[in-house]
Parts: structure tokens; sequence; C-alpha cells
């Protein structure tokens, strides 16, 4: 009966991790990405193949533009009990992209010892709603400019 509840807790988890519109991926105490959601990969404009079962470094390190993506990412694994959240710019190779990302500390709880087993990384695409931000504030630049 407890075997049966914990497959149908983990099949729940699957199933929302994975129907998600939010990009999802975790990176276990070796570095190494260990989940990613089909969101995460879409957003990445990245091949699930390229990433899963890899060293973050080696995945994410490719391009200087994504300094701020990685060091979000960085600042989790070395100060894992904190959860971080930032706005970063990420370039996929093609494209340039605002994300909001987050992330938290994953441990494992079990007869009242907490365990580390790594860091859950989400992370929104808000390119849009940021491109609309500037164009605001440039807008508002220029009618001041214009009154002055």
């Amino acid at each position: 009966m407890l075997y049966e509840r914990i497959l149908d807790s983990a099949l729940i988890y699957e199933h929302i991790v994975e129907s998600m519109h939010d990009g999802v991926f975790t990176i276990d105490k070796t570095g190494t990405i260990s989940t990613i959601n089909p969101s995460a990969v879409n957003i990445l404009e990245i091949k699930k193949d390229d990433i899963l079962n890899k060293k973050f470094s080696e995945v994410f390190f490719q391009y200087p533009q994504n300094d701020d993506f990685n060091q979000v990412i960085l600042d989790a694994i070395y100060k894992s009990s904190m959860s971080h959240h930032k706005l970063c710019h990420y370039y996929t190779g093609k494209t340039s992209k605002y994300l909001f990302v987050t992330t938290s500390f994953l441990k494992i709880n079990h007869e009242k010892e907490s365990r580390a087993i790594g860091i859950n990384v989400v992370f929104s695409d808000i390119t849009e709603l940021q491109e609309l931000r500037d164009a605001a504030l440039a807008m508002k630049i220029k009618h001041l400019n214009v009154r002055a």
C-alpha cells in the first residue's frame, strides 16, 4: 500500500512538471542536469539529449551573454540554503530572450535527517513582457525630452 502511494505521488509529480508552461530542470550534487521538462527544452531551444545527463558547465557556458543566467544557478549551487530569483538575459545561439529564473534547494527528509540532493531551476520566458516594458520606458523618456 505504501509503495503504491509513493508510486502514485511520483506519477502525479511527473505529470505536473511535464505539463508546466514554465521550464524546469534539476541539477544533482555532481553538477549534472538530471531532469528537464518539455517547456525548458522549448524555451532554451535545445535538444533534450544535448542537456540531459550533461554537466551544467558543459551546456551553458558557451555564450558570454548568458553570464547572469549562469551566475544565478551557480549562486544556488554554492549558496544552496537560499532561494534565488533573477531576471536574466539568455542567448540560445539564435535568439535573445529574457527569463525570470527561480532556483531552490532540493533535499530529502528521511527519519528526521535532511540530505541535499541538488537544486531545482524554474524559469519563465518573459521576453514579450520585457520588450513591452522597454518600449513603454522609451516612450516615456521621449515624452519627457519633448517637454524639456
